[in-house]
């Protein structure tokens, strides 16, 4: 089982080949990451071939330019020790639709201009999300619904994530019979936000974190 934040137990030490250190740079799938090339392209092809094999996608420290909306599917796991995603369009960055088990590991910054969703999340379970920063954007990280959570972390579980300057640092909305609760959230970082957090309620749990020079 791997383990992060100093013993949180997830769920994806399968995904990864049965625990090997295997890894996809996107560098060898033709992203250029020079913050200028649109890497969107590359990117998404390089986590489909990621989720495919169950293999983690790795993003070097260089910034990548997404003109459009990178996909997260089942399983995949993403790694970086200090990438920057750089938003260039007007909708979410990374999207997560009726995705389960998948992982982000970081560090990894996804960087916006005020504009669009940083993280968005619908109707999925058993997720990690690890030292994340989520700068400057309308929605940075939005939460829709979930299946079949029933106990707190079943869903999404959240550490070391960084949500500064952002319109709305973190947004949790139900959808039809889908509740937005059982995520946990842990040692979360609201920053510069004009609101830190929307709608927390019902089952949802948040310790060791820390609300600063938000507006609201």
């Amino acid at each position: 089982t791997l383990l992060i934040n100093g013993g949180m137990a997830v769920y994806v030490s399968r995904m990864v080949g049965g625990g090997q250190a295997t890894v996809l740079n996107v560098l060898d799938r033709g992203a250029v990451c020079d913050g200028l090339q649109d890497d969107t392209p590359a990117l998404q092809q390089a986590l489909e071939e990621a989720a495919r094999r169950g293999v983690a996608l790795y993003i070097p420290k260089r910034s990548c330019a997404v003109y459009g909306t990178l996909s997260l599917r089942s399983g995949v796991v993403v790694r970086s020790d200090g990438g920057v995603l750089l938003h260039k369009g007007s909708g979410a960055l990374l999207s997560a639709a009726d995705a389960d088990d998948w992982m982000i590991e970081g560090p990894l910054m996804l960087a916006g201009s005020k504009s669009g969703t940083g993280l968005l999340v619908e109707r999925g379970d058993r997720y990690i999300v690890d030292k994340l920063t989520v700068r400057a954007f309308a929605q940075g990280i939005t939460l829709v619904g979930g299946k079949q959570a029933q106990a707190r972390g079943d869903r999404g579980r959240f550490a070391f994530v960084s949500l500064i300057d952002n319109e709305v640092g973190l947004s949790l909305r139900p959808e039809g019979v889908y509740s937005a609760e059982y995520n946990l959230f842990t040692l979360m970082h609201f920053s510069g936000n004009r609101m830190a957090a929307h709608i927390i309620s019902g089952n949802n749990v948040m310790s060791a974190s820390n609300i600063v020079d938000n507006e609201e």
